[in-house]
Parts: structure tokens; C-alpha cells; sequence
């Protein structure tokens, strides 16, 4: 069953108090008896208790397998003995990975093909990723594969890097000819050269295609959307016309922001010239009213929000420049949790901040509108959850094999939007949009213990390591409590069998603080706004299963990443 309660969704979620509600019995006691117990995470472990998961994949083409942190090493482990269950059983075709595609079409062969040269962080990609579990999930591919009739794939599933993907595109153009010849000089009008090689550099690439004016990055996306429809017409492999069609997502991803900052006459008719001027003054306002009440009765949430609610009166030019680079979901999220957060009376009763609060969520969403209906804008969604679950679904239906293909990712891209906060579409969601009932989402979640991430207090030129670890335990009234609450170290869960109606119903329909950690955190002070550890979801509608460990600790990090010195290691 998935669980969309409209009026529900829209009131302010509970935040995780220490004085949060009990989790009513009835709800544990069901998810007791519905659980699937786990052996634990460990691959090493005999796996004939994933057998009892055989009827919850069903007959799913493509299961996203998330993971609530990036640096769990239970989360990791659980992924890969789902991967080696899957493969022994001969139902696996590919895993997916959250990383760029189109270096992975470069070493693919060292997972399909055992006797290649093997170099796991040029697979892997670095970073994060470069732990030991991860390195175990890889060999055992790849031991698989020595023996196997049909090698099971490794392909990265997110946007290709703009480099990587032009020279890809270039040189598939080279060998098509014929219709791929007009869409391919239009892009080197546009860049002023041959693409092929002026993206062996990586940086002049970036920098002329993303200093080109709208109107020509405009014709760059289309012209490469245009050349990625002749490579396929042409009959050149999915994969690289999928990672042809990258730099055109990239752009999508960026033209808003420049159309943001615009001259007023980019502005469409009907919203008047005079909107942002007005909603800039009004945002002034707001942010000074919140900032006098919260920097003083809510300092820690303040830091972490503050500089987001600060920035808002600068205007579009700030909007563009902060979220082009990172996600302007980051925004979003900001903005409307400080509304839900403020909504709540937790700093009195007063109608002057909620009206504040409100001020900043609508001029956030003037802007949106402004660029939903300029006649220069594309789409304004996250276009890499676009790219990534367009990516997964055409990878999914074209990988071969009549087998499981595993996309492997963060919680909050294999779900299919259980966040209330975070205002954007997921790439899970996109991957349903494209698969239907073939696409299931399995989300991770852990009780306590710790997970490892960037430090974002860290500061360039700092000694200190960028990656540490961080202890945690479920915050009360949060989904993990409830999880904790059951008593088993390792289970299952498919939400999908929840009833329609009654307590259990009502409380899985409510949002509940849930754990979602990227790749950065801010420890100190306390972390909140979108530095929080915790944000509003209804887990059962962003997942079809959920895999819950009581304790949970690090990944590890491989050898090379510890002598970098990256690494704190002083917490386990």
C-alpha cells in the first residue's frame, strides 16, 4: 500500500523532542510480526535468510538498494550480500552505481572482465566510496564474473562528467557521420571549437560551456539533445548515448539560474517587472525578523540555517551562484523546514514570524514560477535525480538478462520521495515514472552506533582530517525509535502490506524525523536546518522495504584513503 495523505502531508511535522509520544504498541507489535529477520549484514554470513525476501522483490526489474548515510558500513555489507545472493542464484544483470557514467564505460572491464587490470578506485571513483566494503562488493564481481556465461554489469547510473561526456559524444559523431554531422557543428558553433578536443581539458570545458550567455547554452542543450537522438537513430550503443545526452542535463540543471539573473526583460509577461524588486524588499524584512528572535532563542538551528535565510535578500545573482554549484534543493529545504519549524509555536505565539517565514517561502516560490513559465526555461526540477532516474529506468529495460538489475544509491535518491521538507523530485521517483511496478525501493535505516561523512566545519588550508566519524542513537519519536522499539537486531520490513486503515495506518501516514546524512555534516554545534541529521518523511511512501540494523558503525576506509590522511580515525 502507498500511503498518500494529503491533508496530513501539509500539517508541520513532529520534530524529535526528548518529550516525543511513546510509539503507540499496536505499531510495534504489527511491524514485530510483519518483520523478516536478518542474519545481519555481515556477506560472509550464510544468506539463506534472504530467501524469505524472494516473494518481496517479486518480479521487480530494477530494485534501488539506499542507504540513509554514505558512510555505514552496515549499509554497504547489506548491499553487497544482496548483490552475491543475487548473483549466485543467477538473478543479477548489473548494478548501478551513484557515480558518473561515463568513466565507468572506461572500467567496466576490469569488474565484467577478471583479467584485465583491476584498479578499484578508478572504478569506484573515489571519495566516499573508497571504503572496504565496497571493495568487497567489487572482487566479488568480479570472482563472480570469472566464471559466469554473461558477466553481470557495472555501470555508473548519475549524470556523466560534462568532459568526459563531450569527448564520448565526439568521437561517436566521428564514427556515425552522416546525420550526426549537423547537431555536432552546431554544438562547436556554439563553443566556438571542436568539443573533442577542447574537452580533453576538463576545466576549459567547464568554463565554455557554462560561461556561454542563455540564449547559446540554450542552443548547446538542444543541440546536443539533437545529436544524441542521431547517435541512437544510428544505431550506436545505449550507453554512450546516454552519456551523449549528459551535457545537456547539465545544462538544463544550470540555465535556470542563469535566467534567474536575468534582465528584467527575461521576465515573463503577467508576473510584472516590478515582482522581484517587491519580493526582495519583503524578504529583506522577514529574514531581519527572523534573525533577531532565532539567532537568540534557537542559536544552534540559527547557524545552521542562518546563512541560507541571510543570503535570500541578496537576490537572484546569490541564488544562481550558491545553488548552480551544489543543489538548490539545499534552498528548499532551508526555506520550508523553517516554516513547518516555526509553524510549530516552539518559539511562541507569534503571528510575525510565521508571516516572516512565510514571506521567504513565497518569494523562493516567485522565482520558481518565474522561471517555470519563462519561454527560455526547460524545467526547473533537480536535473540530475531527472538524468539518474531517467538513466536507471532506460539501463534497467536495455542492461539484457531477465534477471534483477541493483541500483545502488543514497536513501534519498532510491526512494521515491518520502521527504516533506525537501522540495524536489527523486530519481527513484523518476525511475517508477519510467518502470512502474518494476522498479522497488529498499531503504536502510539504523538505531545507533556511528557513520562517517565530510566534516563541513572543516576549512581549506585546515590540518585537520576532512572525514570523521560521528556517534549517534535514535532521537525519540523518530522512525529508528520505533524500529529500535521492535527488538531485533536485523530485519526486513515491506511496508506495502501496511493496513488501510487504523492506528498502524495513521501512524505511518503521519512524518516522523528519519535520518538522512549525505556526504557532509556539521557536528559541532549541534547540527540542524540542512545540516540536520534528521528530516520530516513518511517512509512509507518513499520505500516499498525497509532494512533496519539496531547497530550500525563505520564504513572503512581502504588503506590509500587512510594514508592520504583524509580520515579521522579516532572514533569507531
Amino acid at each position: 500500500m502507498r500511503l498518500v495523505l494529503a491533508a496530513l502531508l501539509a500539517a508541520p511535522a513532529a520534530l524529535a523532542q526528548t518529550d516525543a509520544p511513546a510509539v503507540p504498541t499496536e505499531v510495534v507489535d504489527w511491524v514485530r510480526q510483519h518483520a523478516v529477520p536478518l542474519a545481519g549484514a555481515d556477506p560472509a554470513l550464510d544468506d539463506t535468510d534472504l530467501d524469505a525476501l524472494l516473494p518481496v522483490l517479486g518480479d521487480a526489474r530494477v530494485v534501488g538498494v539506499g542507504e540513509g548515510t554514505h558512510g555505514t558500513r552496515e549499509f554497504f555489507q547489506f548491499r553487497d550480500r544482496l548483490v552475491r545472493w543475487l548473483a549466485a542464484r543467477g538473478r543479477l544483470d548489473a548494478v548501478l552505481w551513484e557515480t558518473a557514467l561515463g568513466p565507468t564505460l572506461a572500467t567496466e572491464p576490469m569488474v565484467t572482465d577478471p583479467d584485465a587490470a583491476y584498479d578499484f578506485e578508478a572504478v569506484m571513483g573515489g571519495g566516499l566510496w573508497n571504503t572496504e566494503e565496497n571493495r568487497a562488493l567489487l572482487d566479488a564481481l568480479r570472482a563472480h564474473n570469472l566464471g559466469a556465461d554473461r558477466p553481470v554489469r557495472f555501470l555508473g547510473a548519475d549524470m556523466s562528467d560534462l568532459d568526459v561526456s563531450l569527448v564520448i559524444a565526439a568521437e561517436a559523431a566521428q564514427r556515425v557521420g552522416g546525420g550526426a554531422r549537423a547537431p555536432y557543428a552546431v554544438v562547436a558553433e556554439v563553443l566556438g571549437t571542436d568539443p573533442g578536443e577542447l574537452c580533453q581539458d576538463a576545466q576549459a570545458c567547464s568554463e565554455a560551456v557554462f560561461t556561454l550567455p542563455a540564449p547559446e547554452l540554450r542552443r548547446f542543450v538542444e543541440a546536443v539533445d539533437w545529436l544524441a537522438d542521431e547517435l541512437e537513430a544510428a544505431g550506436e550503443p545505449w550507453t554512450v548515448t546516454i552519456a551523449a545526452r549528459a551535457p545537456a542535463d547539465l545544462g538544463r540543471q544550470y540555465l535556470p539560474f542563469m535566467l534567474m539573473a536575468g534582465a528584467p526583460a527575461e521576465t515573463p509577461a503577467g508576473l510584472g517587472d516590478g515582482w522581484a524588486r517587491e519580493a526582495q524588499t519583503t524578504a529583506q524584512a522577514a529574514a531581519d525578523t527572523l534573525a533577531a528572535v532565532l539567532a537568540e532563542r534557537d542559536p544552534a538551528y540559527w547557524a545552521g540555517v542562518g546563512p541560507v535565510v541571510t543570503a535570500v535578500p541578496d537576490g537572484a545573482d546569490v541564488y544562481r551562484d550558491s545553488l548552480g554549484r551544489a543543489q538548490r534543493f539545499e534552498w528548499d529545504h532551508a526555506l520550508r523546514g523553517l516554516r513547518a519549524r516555526v509553524g510549530t509555536g516552539r518559539y511562541g505565539d507569534d503571528p510575525g514570524l510565521v508571516e516572516a517565514a512565510d514571506a521567504l517561502v513565497a518569494w523562493l516560490d516567485a522565482a520558481h514560477e518565474t522561471l517555470r513559465r519563462s519561454p527560455d526555461h526547460m524545467s526547473f526540477d533537480n536535473y540530475r535525480e531527472v538524468a539518474m532516474g531517467r538513466n536507471v529506468a532506460e539501463m534497467g529495460r536495455k542492461v539484457g538478462g531477465d534477471g534483477v538489475v541493483v541500483y545502488a544509491a543514497h536513501n534519498g535518491h532510491v526512494g521515491t520521495n518520502p521527504s516533506i521538507t525537501l522540495a524536489r523530485k527523486s530519481s527513484g521517483a523518476y525511475a517508477r515514472d519510467g518502470l512502474g511496478d518494476d522498479y522497488l525501493a529498499i531503504g536502510t535505516f539504523f538505531g545507533e552506533g556511528t557513520f562517517q561523512a565530510r566534516d563541513r566545519s572543516w576549512r581549506r588550508g585546515s590540518d585537520a582530517p576532512r572525514l570523521r566519524a560521528f556517534e549517534t542513537s535514535a532521537a525519540p519519536g523518530s522512525f529508528e525509535a520505533m524500529l529500535a522499539a521492535v527488538g531485533l537486531d536485523a530485519f526486513a520490513l515491506d511496508v506495502r502490506q501496511l493496513p488501510d486503515s487504523g492506528p498502524v495506518a495513521e501512524w505511518f501516514a503521519r512524518p516522523r524525523p528519519t535520518r538522512n546524512v549525505g556526504n557532509s555534516f556539521t557536528p559541532d554545534p549541534p547540527p540542524s536546518g540542512i545540516e540536520a541529521e534528521y528530516e520530516d518523511q513518511v517512509v512509507a511512501d518513499g520505500f516499498d522495504v525497509v532494512v533496519f540494523f539496531r547497530r550500525a558503525s563505520r564504513a572503512v576506509p581502504t588503506a590509500a584513503e587512510i594514508e592520504r590522511g583524509s580520515y579521522d580515525l579516532g572514533a569507531e
